[in-house]
């Protein structure tokens, strides 16, 4: 059951995109032809902006900012590995 005003959730299925980067650490990459508002999964804010993450099959948007910290944070305290 809805509610008057409510939104349904953005998925990158909803958004056109210019081009997706290749999946890094479990993320994708997607930078959009228009500037989106979105409401972010991980932070829960609204945001704004012409690039998007994502994780997984699901599509749920996550911004710029939360992006890069989940990237540094994510593995921190692990030894780097050497090629």
């Amino acid at each position: 059951m809805s509610t008057v005003g409510e939104q349904t959730p953005i998925t990158l299925a909803d958004l056109p995109i210019l081009s997706s980067f290749p999946s890094w650490r479990g993320f994708a990459l997607h930078s959009l032809v228009i500037v989106a508002v979105y409401r972010c999964v991980v932070c829960d804010r609204p945001r704004e902006s012409t690039m998007v993450a994502t994780r997984g099959e699901c599509g749920e948007l996550i911004c710029p900012k939360c992006f890069a910290h989940l990237v540094r944070t994510e593995n921190r305290g692990l030894p780097h590995q050497l090629d």
